[in-house]
C-alpha cells in the first residue's frame, strides 16, 4: 500500500489443533459436564474490553429459564493482584453461580485447551469492538466446528456478511437473547457451526501455506520512482 499496490493479505490458521474424540460424551463426563448441560466457553484475555462481568450476568439470566447453563474461562486469571479479577470473583458469587464457572487460568498445554474447546456447546467472545478475521479465540472455535456468540463491532462487518457467528451487542440484554438462541436452537447452532467452519477451512495452515509460497514466488509489483 505505501508503493501504491493493494496490500497481499494472508489469513492466520489456528495454533490449537482439534482433538481426534472418539466419544465426545465420555470426554465431557471426564470433565463433570453432563449431556443436558449448556457448557460454553470463553477464550482470550480476562479484561474488562471483553466483558466477561456482562458475560457472567447474562449466563446467570439464561440459568433463570431452566437451562443448565455453564461457562468455562480459559484465559489468564488471578484476583490476588487483579481488580477487575476480584470484580468477576464477586459478581458470581454474588449471583449464585458456583460451580456453573469455571476458572480455568491460563493453560499452557495446546493439547487441554482443545479438548476444553472440544467438550463446548459455543463458545462466546462479547467483545467492545467486536471480532475481526484474525482473532484468535475465534479461529480457535471455528476449527473446532462450533458456534460462538459474539459481538457487532468495527472489526466485525465481514464477519457479519458470512454469517459465520451469532452477533448481538455487548450489554446483559443482547449476550442473554443470543446464549438463549444457542443454548434452545440445535439446528440454528449447527448451521453457524458449519459456517464457522468452512470459513476456518479457507483458512487451514495448508492454505495457508499455500498463500505465501504464491505470494513469495511472484513477481514484485514495480516501484514507482518519485
Amino acid at each position: 500500500r505505501r508503493f501504491g499496490t493493494p496490500p497481499d493479505i494472508v489469513a492466520c490458521g489456528s495454533n490449537i489443533v482439534k482433538p481426534v474424540v472418539s466419544d465426545r460424551r465420555l470426554l465431557r463426563a471426564r470433565y463433570g459436564i453432563e449431556a443436558s448441560t449448556v457448557l460454553f466457553t470463553f477464550f482470550g484475555f480476562v479484561m474488562r474490553e471483553h466483558r466477561v462481568l456482562e458475560l457472567l450476568e447474562a449466563l446467570a439470566a439464561v440459568r433463570t429459564t431452566g437451562i443448565d447453563a455453564r461457562l468455562q474461562v480459559i484465559g489468564r486469571f488471578d484476583p490476588t493482584i487483579d481488580g477487575y479479577h476480584q470484580q468477576l470473583v464477586a459478581k458470581a458469587r454474588q449471583l449464585g453461580l458456583g460451580e456453573a464457572v469455571t476458572w480455568h487460568g491460563r493453560v499452557e498445554d495446546d493439547q487441554a485447551v482443545a479438548r476444553l474447546i472440544a467438550i463446548s456447546d459455543a463458545g462466546v467472545l462479547p467483545y467492545d469492538t467486536g471480532v475481526g478475521e484474525n482473532n484468535g479465540a475465534f479461529s480457535a472455535f471455528a476449527h473446532h466446528g462450533i458456534a460462538t456468540v459474539t459481538t457487532r463491532g468495527e472489526r466485525s462487518g465481514l464477519m457479519e456478511e458470512l454469517e459465520v457467528a451469532v452477533f448481538t451487542t455487548p450489554d446483559v440484554g443482547g449476550l442473554t437473547e443470543a446464549m438463549l438462541c444457542v443454548a434452545r436452537d440445535d439446528q440454528q447452532r449447527e448451521l453457524v457451526a458449519k459456517r464457522a467452519a468452512d470459513w476456518a477451512q479457507r483458512r487451514s495452515w495448508d492454505v495457508v501455506g499455500q498463500a505465501y509460497e504464491r505470494l513469495l514466488t511472484s513477481d514484485p509489483a514495480p516501484l514507482e520512482v518519485l
